[in-house]
């Protein structure tokens, strides 16, 4: 009787459940994810005891809250996602205990497949940002700012993702970029200091200076000084060298 499969308005498994069931599976959250479904099972043990067909009513509700997470996780194969395998049996399962133990199973095999394709496309998008910074830290624009309207994103989150991906700071990224083209060009040119800060994308001589000497320890004059000398480590000239 299809009436009979139709929750009643006091229905545990709400939309607020199941957006907060979503969220926990494509972050990865596997411990609130748990939380939550012994918190619907519980529930619905109770409920099912009064009305006929709650467990039916969850299950295949279960089962669109599956395939709702795994088009989340991957729009173009969803069904792979979800282990359709899986949903497939589960559809056809009557005993309550084995209806959890299998809703369980698919949601911990989707919230580790969300893991695996964050930090699948987090590995593309910081190796990307990195490229992205070889090929354009000459630019006198350069910063977060620049940098986040190129992927599209707000610059305080380019900040902390920068951070987490690379243990680094975003900006004295780009400074050491800056100073390593910088010390190549004071090795093997006679380029003003004011042109070499120039190719470099900073402001002038001055700024050259104030980078130069935070990432490396040394000025631009000294630097060149010991490279006419043949006193910079050949292995390491982009390393802060022994004073003169």
């Amino acid at each position: 009787d299809v009436a009979r499969l139709v929750p009643p308005s006091d229905y545990s498994f709400s939309l607020s459940v199941e957006k907060s069931l979503i969220a926990c599976v494509c972050t990865g959250d596997t411990v609130r994810m748990n939380r939550l479904l012994d918190e619907i099972f519980q529930t619905h043990e109770q409920e099912a005891r009064m009305i006929d067909g709650m467990t039916q009513c969850l299950k295949f509700d279960m089962i669109g809250t599956i395939l709702r997470c795994a088009q989340e996780i991957n729009k173009d194969d969803a069904y792979e996602q979800a282990n359709w395998e899986e949903v497939q049996r589960l559809m056809t399962l009557e005993n309550p205990d084995e209806i959890y133990e299998s809703v369980r199973k698919t949601f911990f095999s989707l919230a580790n497949r969300a893991y695996v394709t964050r930090n699948s496309h987090n590995d593309d998008m910081r190796d990307r940002m990195l490229e992205y910074l070889a090929k354009n830290y000459s630019n006198p624009d350069m910063g977060l700012d620049m940098a986040a309207r190129a992927f599209g994103i707000a610059p305080s989150y380019l900040s902390r993702f920068f951070k987490e991906q690379t243990g680094g700071n975003f900006l004295d990224h780009v400074n050491r970029l800056r100073v390593e083209h910088a010390a190549q060009l004071l090795r093997t040119t006679d380029l003003p200091y004011a042109k070499v800060a120039e190719e470099c994308g900073l402001s002038g001589s001055q700024a050259l200076n104030r980078v130069f000497n935070r990432v490396l320890g040394v000025s631009p004059s000294v630097y060149r000084q010991l490279a006419r000398q043949g006193r910079l480590d050949i292995q390491n000239q982009n390393q802060a060298p022994e004073s003169p």
